[in-house]
């Protein structure tokens, strides 16, 4: 113990103590927001932690141990987070987002000053009749070294958490969480944003039907090209709903011809009546790196649905196929050289006339819509779609989960259609849901989008062009060159002929206008036993040499 030194007296250095927390929370240094669970915080007595800089692992213990146990901190997939809250406008009105920000040394002392009081080590005087006294340390503003180290622990012992929700949420077991506070079984964090009534614990299929009803109202005015457009956006919301109990979910696109027919609208009802907000969503950069660190920095706030908006040019790159057929993604903070696994979360894009690329296109649902005036954003709507969904959130909210839950009750019936490759979960929990409901099968968009992939159609026109030059043959990559450029020397007028071998150059062309065997070898790897339209390319090895042969369904 120290001895000699001067100290506040015990009340009086706890009211200094508040006073400085009170400053932290008021001085703006944690940003527009504040934690969700600030209001009951000053009604739990705060704990004393002893501080000496020798023991600081100790320290750091006490102090993780109190903030764990009232919900302060969380680990999520590497680091140290907090539940957060900022507010947003919407539909003319305001509402809450509440969502997960990286902890700092002062959001830390915000939250330890309202739990803990930390204080120097006790240290004995004497008093004026020779005898010694002991006397209680001097509170102390909670010690950036605590924080700093509890941050480095990057969550170690804290609880896990996958997000942070304003409304109930849907487990995977199929049980709803209704009150505040950590729910270990899903790893969420519920803070609801209003008050909701009682999810039915028994709902049936007729409970059902008046809940997907009512889950349709605010799209009323939409213009949806089919049926099956009106079911992705129902279906968006069912997923959104149990986003980060999926291992994979498919995309959703939100398709139209012309500005200003009401995509970002739709996606943005969606997500209010989701994340009871506006779509956390960027625009999508021309460079797909950059596109790639503003998708890391929507996936770090542990949304359960983001977005690209306004995509002007063909995509599916890596990292938004991972978000899609995984359940975790690893991502990488601003400045950070490590990754933080976060679970992934349902993906929108939107766009006029979308692109999807590759194997991007078999992992995206997608709604179309089509207002069929030369001007759509002259038209007069009787109510905005985003304010009434807020308004009324809480009711659509519970619609939604009871679609779930009456599903979970009858035992999740068959549809008797096949699942869907990569989304099996997301086929038998969402889609099926739908199907029994009496809606179009929304999986049936995805065959849209397949077919109409620039690369399955270039593919597509190239194997066409091989079988009607080349035939069955097995032959090199150079030999295949020269076929194709044989075929057009002799008859220019050749459009298969003529196709093949422009597509020959724009997938291996040199600059100086010649075809690299090499390039169009690993054009042809990476498309080996791909089945368009009945044909695919087989490859074999004959005395050391790649041949290439197509390959063709009986007829």
């Amino acid at each position: 113990m120290r001895r000699g030194r001067n100290v506040a007296a015990p009340d009086q250095a706890a009211g200094v103590l508040f006073a400085i927390s009170t400053n932290l929370t008021s001085s703006g240094n944690r940003g527009a927001y504040m934690t969700t669970n600030m209001p009951s915080q000053t009604s739990q007595k705060r704990l004393e932690i002893e501080f000496e800089p020798a023991d600081l692992a100790d320290v750091t213990d006490k102090a993780v141990t109190v903030l764990k146990a009232r919900d302060q901190v969380f680990s999520q997939g590497g680091r140290v987070v907090q539940v957060a809250t900022v507010p947003v406008d919407v539909g003319g009105g305001s509402a809450t987002r509440t969502f997960l920000s990286p902890s700092t040394v002062s959001t830390l002392r915000d939250s330890a000053s309202r739990h803990v009081i930390f204080r120097n080590p006790p240290t004995i005087i004497k008093g004026k009749d020779g005898r010694q006294k002991v006397v209680q340390g001097a509170a102390l503003l909670p010690p950036k070294a605590v924080m700093e180290a509890l941050i480095g622990r990057q969550g170690a012992g804290l609880n896990p958490v996958m997000m942070a929700s304003g409304s109930p949420v849907f487990r995977k077991d199929g049980t709803v969480a209704q009150a505040n506070g950590y729910d270990a079984s899903s790893g969420i964090y519920v803070q609801l944003d209003a008050t909701y009534p009682a999810v039915p614990e028994n709902p049936t299929k007729a409970d059902a039907l008046v809940a997907l009803d009512q889950l349709k109202k605010p799209f009323r005015e939409f213009p949806f090209v089919e049926a099956v457009d009106s079911a992705v956006a129902i279906s968006a919301i069912l997923t959104g709903m149990i986003s980060f109990t999926l291992p994979a979910k498919p995309a959703v696109g939100v398709n139209s011809y012309v500005p200003g027919t009401g995509k970002t609208k739709l996606v943005n009802t969606i997500s209010i009546i989701v994340i009871g907000a506006p779509l956390p969503q960027i625009n999508a950069a021309k460079a797909s790196a950059e596109t790639e660190k503003r998708v890391d920095a929507l996936l770090l706030e542990g949304n359960p649905a983001i977005g690209l908006d306004n995509i002007s040019s063909s995509f599916g790159d890596d990292k938004l196929c991972t978000s899609v057929t995984s359940s975790r993604v690893k991502v990488r903070p601003l400045g950070s050289s490590n990754t933080v696994t976060v679970r992934s979360p349902l993906v929108f894009l939107n766009g006029n006339n979308l692109q999807p690329k590759g194997d991007f296109c078999r992992r995206m649902l997608c709604s179309v819509l089509d207002a069929r005036v030369d001007d759509p954003t002259t038209r007069v709507f009787d109510f905005d779609a985003e304010a009434e969904a807020a308004a009324n959130r809480p009711a659509l909210v519970v619609a939604a989960l009871t679609i779930l839950r009456a599903y979970e009750v009858a035992g999740k019936p068959g549809s008797g259609l096949a699942p869907v490759g990569s989304f099996e979960e997301w086929s038998r929990r969402v889609r099926d849901a739908l199907v029994w409901l009496g809606e179009p099968d929304v999986a049936s968009t995805i065959k849209e989008v397949r077919e109409g992939d620039p690369e399955r159609k270039a593919l597509q026109a190239m194997l066409i062009g091989w079988h009607h030059v080349i035939g069955l043959k097995k032959l090199r990559a150079s030999d295949a060159i020269a076929e194709a450029q044989k075929a057009v020397a002799f008859d220019p007028k050749d459009e298969k002929a003529a196709d093949l071998l422009e597509f020959m150059e724009s997938v291996a062309g040199e600059p100086d206008r010649s075809i690299s065997v090499i390039r169009l070898g690993t054009y042809l790897s990476r498309h080996v036993r791909r089945n368009v339209a009945g044909r695919w390319i087989q490859r074999s090895m004959l005395n050391g040499s790649t041949r290439w042969q197509l390959c063709c369904d009986p007829l």
